[in-house]
């Protein structure tokens, strides 16, 4: 069976191989997930492919990627980009907290939409080989997962701030981090029911989707299990 599956996943000649041997949802959710193309994260591992010496320097063309080291540039500057949006989020210009809120929105959807793309679409890809398939390796997505579980809470307490202005950032992580690790609400917490519900189901994928499904599997799945030089 195992082998079928890479067998069939070699085979994908074009978009109805998806519908046709995974299904009506994997394939409404690949075409979903392409959007993902607009994210901050996609358009950074896009940029190497376009800008001539950053060519030279951060992408592979064997394998038609950018490289690790760019792959982790890219996570730094995110997050300092929600170092950015704490400290516009706590500044005293309704503008700055208010573009803060917008940042914090939209570094959630990224980072879930890239996790997303790497588990179960990216080895979807059409008219690619296996080798082309693979991410470099599952342990430097598990470190990710790891530091976007970290910023998830800094983002979420940027985004509680709307409804609690007068409170402390340090408060309101504490509160964030509460929702994430118990998936309980503290009573100080004043912010919306879905707001928090939101949050308790980003801590779900992070804590049992990303993390557990990449330590799990990492060490079997060919396109995850082995980095390149394995």
């Amino acid at each position: 069976m195992l082998g079928l599956r890479h067998q069939r996943r070699a085979c994908l000649k074009d978009y109805r191989d998806i519908w046709q041997w995974h299904g009506l949802f994997a394939a409404f959710f690949y075409w979903l997930f392409r959007l993902s193309e607009l994210t901050p994260t996609r358009i950074w591992l896009w940029l190497p492919k376009k800008i001539g010496f950053l060519k030279r320097l951060a992408w592979n063309g064997r394998f038609e990627k950018a490289t690790p080291w760019w792959h982790d540039i890219g996570v730094l500057l995110l997050v300092g980009v929600t170092y950015g949006a704490i400290r516009g989020a706590w500044s005293l210009q309704d503008w700055l907290s208010i573009t803060a809120r917008w940042v914090a929105w939209l570094l959630l959807v990224d980072m879930l939409a890239y996790h997303i793309r790497v588990l179960w679409f990216d080895d979807l890809e059409i008219r690619r080989s296996n080798e082309h398939r693979k991410v470099w390796s599952h342990r430097r997505i598990f470190f990710q997962a790891l530091i976007n579980f970290a910023q998830s809470l800094c983002l979420f307490a940027v985004l509680y701030h709307t409804y609690q202005p007068t409170v402390s950032f340090r408060t309101l992580l504490q509160a964030s981090f509460t929702v994430a690790t118990t998936l309980t609400r503290p009573d100080s917490l004043k912010a919306p029911t879905i707001l928090v519900d939101l949050q308790v189901g980003v801590a779900i994928f992070f804590l049992v989707v990303v993390i557990s499904v990449v330590a799990s599997i990492g060490y079997n799945r060919p396109e995850l299990g082995k980095s390149f030089n394995e």
